[in-house]
């Protein structure tokens, strides 16, 4: 896990719990945000450290609290 948090990985495993659910493959969940799927996708797997605007926009998409990603993520952190 060189480079990543762990709260990045549980962030990204939070991520695609929820898109899943959506029923959003990747691509169009990331065409839907305007970011290319490859991007998303290191986001999803814990490769991106992302700013506070891509969370909330991520969460936005996902018609998620940030507050309850972060309690999904932050639970699997630990």
């Amino acid at each position: 896990m060189k480079g990543r948090s762990g709260l990045q990985v549980s962030l990204g495993r939070a991520f695609r719990k929820y898109r899943l659910a959506a029923k959003f493959s990747q691509e169009s969940f990331s065409t839907s945000l305007g970011m290319t799927r490859i991007y998303y996708g290191e986001i999803e797997r814990g490769h991106k450290n992302i700013e506070l605007k891509t969370l909330e926009r991520i969460c936005k998409g996902l018609d998620v609290p940030i507050w309850q990603v972060m309690r999904d993520a932050e639970a699997d952190d630990q």
